[in-house]
């Protein structure tokens, strides 16, 4: 950090990895944590007569005070007067540091901070609206994956790193960790091969692999991929919601396609990352939006069926993935 740190921070988004960060950066430089002057909080249930009353009390050894408060709720919606004035009366000598989640941009415990202190905001790629900057801030995550690799002797080419964000997203935090897992795996030379068998993949990305596999005609692969599904005790039932799922948004990204919407407005309609509308735009080529439409209905009708009790849920499945 510079030589100089504002006594009222706000650390606030959905980024996890870089709030953290930042709060550890600033903790160091302040130098208190795990001293008498050092105090945290945090929770909605915080007592702020004993937050003020501390951050009046004049530091044990002459320096200064930090109090940290995290999740405290305070920058959503309109805070009690006395925490607005005591925070607006803070003494030079105490630092406080908050770390949220939300914070209401034009909230007025947020104006203050803004006016009197710093304000530090770090938001996930997936919640950046911003086509360009989202595109701006996957390459320099994707830079960062190489850096720290780097810092631990590794390398990576790009189709692993490419793999690694397909299957991990762009939070910098589950990157982080599925980074530690392949360093102490693969070695110094990460390949593809290794992200594949390490990284973790959700039940949204192993439906997602069987409705590509279905959509490319690779029936009996899809049907081992159910079968390893099940055997991990996935519900057969969520797995249909989720094909449904899938493929009304391939319906509707091919009928927004044809109707000349920009990918950019198609991934705010349908919700996916858009290395999903590629992929998924690729193996739906050769379908069209009436078969797109018969197997979204198809999957409503076996849900149906279920339901009714007339047919058990892994049949239903089996046979929206062999029709």
């Amino acid at each position: 950090m510079d030589g100089k740190v504002k006594n009222i921070i706000l650390i606030c988004g959905d980024e996890e990895y870089l709030k953290t960060e930042k709060k550890k950066e600033i903790l160091s430089f302040l130098g208190t944590e795990g001293s008498p002057d050092f105090n945290a909080f945090e929770g909605k249930d915080t007592d702020y007569q004993e937050v003020f009353d501390l951050a009046r009390t004049v530091p044990f050894f002459g320096g200064n005070r930090t109090i940290l408060l995290s999740d405290t709720g305070l920058f959503k919606g309109n805070p009690d007067e006395s925490v607005y004035s005591s925070l607006d009366g803070l003494p030079e000598f105490t630092f406080m540091i908050f770390v949220e989640q939300d914070c209401d941009s034009a909230g007025k415990l947020t104006k203050l901070v803004k006016q009197k202190g710093e304000i530090y905001k770090y938001s996930t790629v997936d919640s950046t609206k911003d086509w360009k900057a989202a595109n701006a801030a996957k390459a320099d995550i994707r830079t960062w994956i190489r850096s720290y690799l780097k810092e631990a002797g590794c390398t990576a080419d790009s189709r692993a790193i490419e793999e690694l964000t397909n299957l991990s997203g762009y939070n910098m935090q589950n990157l982080k960790t599925e980074l530690d897992k392949l360093i102490s795996y693969a070695g110094r030379n990460i390949r593809i091969e290794h992200v594949d068998t390490i990284c973790s993949k959700t039940v949204s990305d192993r439906v997602f692999d069987m409705v590509d596999l279905k959509l490319s005609g690779s029936t009996e692969k899809a049907l081992l991929l159910l079968e390893d599904m099940l055997s991990i005790r996935i519900e057969p039932m969520r797995i249909l919601y989720m094909l449904e799922k899938q493929f009304n948004q391939v319906y509707i990204i091919k009928e927004l396609s044809e109707l000349r919407y920009s990918d950019a407005e198609i991934l705010s309609r349908t919700g996916i990352k858009d290395w999903q509308l590629r992929k998924l735009r690729d193996k739906s080529k050769g379908r069209s939006l009436m078969d797109m439409r018969c197997l979204t209905e198809l999957c409503i009708e076996m849900e149906t069926r279920v339901k009714q009790g007339d047919i058990g849920d892994r049949m239903a499945v089996e046979i929206i993935l062999c029709s």
